[in-house]
């Protein structure tokens, strides 16, 4: 007991108690700051400009395209109602100016695109995806996550990706926007487009083999007018379920340990015989379920007789057997009768207008319905069924 003594002190006096929780504090925190960035330009990275009729043209960092590339007047889009990119570059920030045609399922905007297989975005690991943006140069956008399937997607093919997709809403002050990975889905359009189900390719996505991301016109946005989008900044911040739950798990371990030699050095083990006592829930439903059991097939049965035999009040009946049970006493009566009639169905020759009478049944009829809808079957039919 001196040992043990000591050792709490002097565990106590120099703070041991809390190295490993700083220590997991620390891990937590360069979890939380530490992201997984798509980076505009960087290697393996490819940028590429889409609209109605033009996907996947390249653009390289720090040029400038036009989609169409001619003059408004000469271009054969000018007036056909198609979406256009006015203009678009890329330096430190994503920026596009672009129009909305008046087709019925416009689309226009930007796709940031791994180069081949080798070089998967692995969102695995990945909580939230954090876009930074400049609100006062960004209309409503839809952002798009593309995933690699094995024997499926071409990294050729644009729609053999899967898309997992959800809707981001601007607001004037807000520049920085939290898109949990998990809530983004595939779209029943791009099953159709690929000419394939749901049933056919895996449920989960394939979160570690991310292809790339896109960001284009929200659905309802204004046909034929000029916006624009200005994105500065793109990464994937870890889950940090797996060191909150091992933080928590080695804090209790530890916590309870250090309180268990407080305990051993302040208190004396006690010694004496334990009360056997019961509730009076246990109790009770004891009584109840034991005046019931044997008073079932009685079929003038009900709660006032019981109350009489055991002592209780009718609506402590109810209490116990619905706290105890989860039933009503017409419930757990009906229980009780099925039960002996499905046992007295299989394994007697009775015929079943007194197997009705004997488990409480005054008329055939009510048995017959009460049986049916309970078993889903009539008598006659379980009978069948069980001697087969």
């Amino acid at each position: 007991m001196l040992e043990r003594r000591t050792l709490f002190i002097a565990i106590h006096r120099k703070r041991i108690y809390l190295v490993p929780l700083i220590l997991i504090a620390i891990i937590a925190l360069y979890k939380g700051v530490s992201s997984q960035k798509i980076v505009v330009g960087e290697k393996g990275v490819q940028s590429f400009l889409f609209t109605d009729d033009y996907d996947w043209v390249r653009l390289d960092t720090q040029s400038q395209v036009s989609i169409p590339n001619q003059s408004q007047a000469s271009s054969p889009y000018a007036n056909a109602g198609h979406s256009k990119i006015i203009t678009s570059s890329i330096d430190s920030t994503i920026e596009c100016v672009y129009i909305i045609g008046d087709t019925e399922d416009p689309s226009v905007g930007v796709k940031l695109m791994v180069e081949d297989t080798t070089d998967f975005i692995d969102l695995s690991q990945a909580s939230k995806l954090v876009i930074t943006l400049d609100p006062q140069k960004t209309d409503n956008l839809n952002v798009t996550l593309f995933f690699h399937l094995p024997q499926f997607t071409l990294m050729n093919v644009p729609q053999t990706h899967r898309y997992a997709i959800t809707e981001l809403t601007i607001h004037p002050d807000q520049s920085t926007y939290y898109i949990p990975i998990r809530t983004l889905h595939t779209p029943l359009w791009w099953y159709a487009l690929n000419r394939t189900s749901r049933s056919l390719l895996p449920e989960k996505i394939p979160y570690e083999r991310c292809t790339g991301i896109s960001f284009s016109n929200h659905e309802l946005a204004p046909r034929g007018d000029t916006l624009t989008m200005a994105i500065e900044s793109i990464s994937a911040t870890p889950s940090l379920w797996p060191i909150g739950f091992t933080a928590g798990i080695v804090s209790i371990l530890y916590l309870l340990g250090y309180f268990a030699l407080y305990r051993g050095c302040v208190q004396k083990e006690l010694s004496y015989s334990p009360i056997s006592l019961t509730s009076y829930l246990t109790q009770e439903s004891a009584a109840i379920t034991a005046f019931v059991g044997l008073h079932y097939h009685s079929p003038d049965l009900t709660i006032s007789h019981c109350a009489k035999e055991t002592g209780l009040s009718e609506d402590r009946i109810r209490t116990v057997l619905k706290k105890s049970l989860g039933k009503t006493m017409k419930a757990y009566v009906t229980d009780l009768r099925m039960a002996e009639s499905q046992r007295l169905l299989r394994e007697t020759d009775r015929p079943i207008v007194e197997i009705a009478l004997a488990v409480g049944y005054k008329h055939v009829s009510s048995f017959n319905h009460i049986f049916k809808e309970v078993v889903h079957l009539s008598p006659r039919e379980f009978r069948k069924k069980e001697r087969l």
